[in-house]
């Protein structure tokens, strides 16, 4: 199999070395590739796609990650293989000596669907020191928007505001597999009729990927049930839609979720312990999500 070298630096002795890259590749197709990189080794994003719909200003098609290694102690070469992913030939340039540098590939002619892997090693003086296993997935020819798809587990969401908000249910983004977004948009909530909730609550997320979660800061000072809409966008633009549900409720009106019987119960009471049980539980959001979808042509 023919490779890719591109000499690193060795960065702890500060000797630079430098080698000419080689740029022809050997095809690889695995139907159920294993994919592990080695301990202390790391590449993003973790899975490369192709959309033969998707081509790049030169008329190609274009795929990079970026590699992560420990630091190292020596002299090291990267050598990489990668496959022939179209009917044409393909250029692909190794990264520089620096840690997060980006692995890239063009191809030309037309994208061949299917299943690929990118291996790549860093080798010292003593051997291999570190091993990548990239997958590469070119979609059917039809385009990757069928192939990805985005539910919100769970699909209602539990929010306890009375009216500031010390409790609630995170939505999980879940994807079928695992492609790369760029974007979440957030839908304004609104009831049966259209209606906002009252308050100053908005939706704040992690970032965008699989396994990631959302929820709201502010207030909600109207319990009652409420309607959104989460749209994810891939890599290439095509958007991905999920409904889901956020039931606001206090004491009084959730106490089916409590298990109490409306007999009187002290409600305050209630309150305080449920807000000091939890009152660290949305720690570690960004706030990055918009309030409206935003619209695309």
């Amino acid at each position: 199999m023919s490779r890719i070298r591109k000499l690193l630096t060795a960065r702890a002795r500060g000797v630079t070395f430098s080698a000419a890259a080689a740029v022809a590749f050997a095809s690889v197709f695995v139907a159920v590739p294993a994919m592990a990189d080695s301990p202390g080794a790391s590449h993003s994003p973790e899975h490369v796609w192709v959309d033969p719909t998707v081509r790049n200003l030169d008329g190609n098609y274009e795929w990079s990650f970026a590699i992560h290694f420990p630091e190292i102690s020596g002299p090291a070469v990267t050598s990489a293989s990668a496959p022939e992913f179209t009917t044409g030939p393909v250029h692909c340039q190794a990264p520089e000596a620096i840690d997060g540098g980006v692995l890239s590939c063009e191809g030309q002619g037309n994208a061949i669907p299917g299943e690929y892997v990118v291996d790549v090693e860093l080798m010292g003086l003593a051997g291999v020191l570190h091993t990548w296993e990239v997958p590469l997935t070119v979609c059917p020819l039809t385009g990757c928007a069928d192939v990805f798809s985005l539910t919100i587990s769970p699909s209602t969401l539990i929010v306890w505001a009375n009216p500031n908000i010390y409790d609630q249910t995170f939505g999980t983004y879940v994807f079928n597999t695992d492609w790369n977004p760029v974007e979440v948009a957030i839908d304004d909530l609104v009831d049966a009729n259209g209606s906002p909730p009252e308050g100053d609550a908005y939706p704040v997320t992690e970032r965008p990927m699989n396994g990631s979660n959302f929820g709201y800061r502010g207030a909600f000072t109207s319990p009652g049930y409420y309607y959104s809409t989460v749209t994810m966008y891939d890599e290439f633009g095509n958007p991905h839609e999920a409904d889901y549900t956020v039931r606001v409720c206090t004491v009084e009106t959730c106490r089916d979720l409590l298990g109490l019987a409306n007999t009187g119960v002290d409600s305050l009471s209630i309150g305080v312990a449920a807000a000091a049980a939890v009152g660290l539980s949305g720690i570690g959001f960004a706030i990055v999500a918009t309030r409206k979808r935003v619209k695309r042509s």
